[in-house]
Formats: C-alpha cells, sequence, structure tokens
C-alpha cells in the first residue's frame, strides 16, 4: 500500500527533490502499524506518537506543484481583473450629421454634426462618457451615469438631457428627471425646465423651455440674440461647408432660426439677409459673406 502511495505521488509530480520522497516514505513506514487508541488519554496519545517517531526531526511537506498551479491562475485572474478594471472596454462614437446611437446599456444618444462620444462601463456598472460637442441623452436607471466635458461633469442616475460643451460653452439643460451639473467650483442640481449656461462664467440654474430643447433634435436650431460666430459654426457643421465672416460680424446677436431639411443657400439667406450681409459662393463647399 506505502508503495502504492509513493508511486501516485510521483506521477501527480508531487516531490520536488529526492528528499521529499525520502521523508514521505518514512512517515508512512513508520505510521503503518499504528492503530487508533482507544480509552487513552490526550496526553498518552502524544507520548506515543512522538516515541513513535524515534525522535526524528518532523518535516512538513508541502505539495508544491498544486501550489504553484494555484498561485499562478490566482496571480492571471487578479491582472486580467486589474487590466478590466483599469481599463474597461470604450467605445467610440463621432457624427459628421445629427445621428442617433444606441450605447450598449440601452440608454440613447442623439448626438450632433461635428461632435465625439466616447462611452465605458466599469464592472460595477458604472457608465462612464466623455463628450466633445452636443448631444441628448435619454438615459436608461441604473448605476452612475457621468458625461465629463472640458469644462465639467454631469452626473445622473435616469433622465434626460442636452449637453453642449462647443468652444468656451458648457450648457446643460434638463428635460426629464434630474442631473448634477459640476465644475471645479461648482455645483448645482437640475430638474425639468432648468438648466445651466456657464459658458459666459456664470454657473446658476434658470428656466428654459424644455420643447425648444427638443427642437436641435429634429433638425430645427432656434437662436435669442445668439453670437453670429456660433450660428456660423452650426451652419458650417450641418451642411459640411466652409464660411468666412468678417470680424466685424462674427459678435453680432442673431435671433431666428433655420431647419437643416432646407437648401443650405435658402438657409444662409433667412439668416444673413435680416443683418444686412450678403454671400458669394467661392469654391464647391465654401462661401464668403459680405
Amino acid at each position: 500500500m506505502d508503495s502504492e502511495i509513493i508511486e501516485i505521488l510521483s506521477k501527480e509530480g508531487h516531490f520536488d527533490a529526492p528528499q521529499e520522497k525520502e521523508a514521505i516514505t518514512q512517515i508512512l513506514a513508520t505510521t503503518a502499524n499504528w492503530e487508533a487508541p482507544s480509552n487513552r488519554s490526550n496526553e498518552e496519545v502524544w507520548a506515543s506518537l512522538e516515541s513513535g517517531i524515534s525522535g526524528k526531526e518532523a518535516k512538513v511537506v508541502v505539495f508544491k506543484p498544486w501550489l504553484k498551479w494555484a498561485a499562478s491562475t490566482a496571480a492571471v485572474a487578479l491582472v486580467t481583473l486589474s487590466l478590466y478594471l483599469l481599463n474597461p472596454q470604450e467605445y467610440n462614437f463621432s457624427a459628421t450629421e445629427i445621428t442617433e446611437i444606441e450605447l450598449p446599456d440601452g440608454s440613447s444618444v442623439i448626438l450632433n454634426a461635428g461632435s465625439q462620444l466616447a462611452y465605458q462601463e466599469s464592472i460595477l456598472g458604472e457608465r462612464n462618457l466623455r463628450l466633445d460637442g452636443k448631444a441628448f441623452f435619454e438615459v436608461i436607471p441604473g448605476d452612475a451615469f457621468s458625461v465629463e466635458t472640458d469644462k465639467g461633469t454631469v452626473t445622473v442616475l435616469g433622465t434626460s438631457f442636452n449637453v453642449n460643451s462647443l468652444g468656451d460653452r458648457f450648457d446643460v439643460e434638463c428635460l426629464t428627471g434630474k442631473v448634477k451639473v459640476k465644475n471645479s467650483t461648482n455645483e448645482v442640481y437640475l430638474t425639468p425646465g432648468l438648466a445651466v449656461y456657464a459658458g459666459d462664467g456664470t454657473f446658476e440654474a434658470v428656466r428654459f423651455n424644455v420643447e425648444s430643447g427638443k427642437t436641435w433634435i429634429k433638425g430645427i436650431f432656434s437662436y435669442s440674440n445668439e453670437p453670429l460666430v456660433n450660428v456660423v459654426n452650426e451652419l458650417e457643421k450641418q451642411y459640411q461647408i466652409e464660411i468666412e465672416v468678417s470680424a466685424d460680424h462674427m459678435e453680432r446677436g442673431y435671433s431666428g432660426l433655420f431647419n437643416i431639411t432646407d437648401d443650405e443657400e435658402l438657409t444662409m439667406r433667412s439668416i444673413f439677409g435680416p443683418m444686412g450681409l450678403t454671400f458669394e459662393k467661392t469654391g464647391a463647399n465654401s462661401y464668403i459673406v459680405k
């Protein structure tokens, strides 16, 4: 029986050195004729065990191959988990026109032309996004959903809202639910009908028309005393054209709207005409405003 045990242990690779095999052989030989004690005290049992070992130094035999396998498996799992936690899969989106995107968690985003969005979901379920541009978000309930921009962060659990981070702007409009808007120095909570327009340096909640906040999703852009430079930038993105305007006019305020389903020149006449400006086509996709 002892030889069979030694053979099995050898085949399973439990001996890294000859002395380990020798120690196990001695232990088996010493204990071969031991019997379970009956009606003996603990002190008597220990005395018998000590005499049976015959004064030899006891050696603890560690089955190293199994431990090596377990340790290496745990290490691989830990490294894999760490890499996933530190570098979760990222999804990147960009739009050349108004584009609706369904995120992996089931939330939806309408991304404006010329905007980019990155999405990551951690193993804990937290949803982290990075926005450069303008987008409308409709978030399904779940773990934290955060949208980061260069100007600040918007955090929600389940709601719908607009974010515009183009240029110096940081506009957040809450359409449903509740959102938290935060930058390096300020924090404010928004409920439906409240917005933050932080591009001018202010950071406080103001009222806005919820219905007007949805119009751009349908391709209708409306403005109230908006600097012309922002209107021109939107025209360039929506129609994929270049418009040259004198710096003297770029800060003039424009109030009105345009629909991207209209012809680009019809749209430009509706915007520049009331301002006393004309335009001329200088290339296949370029114009100059006079």
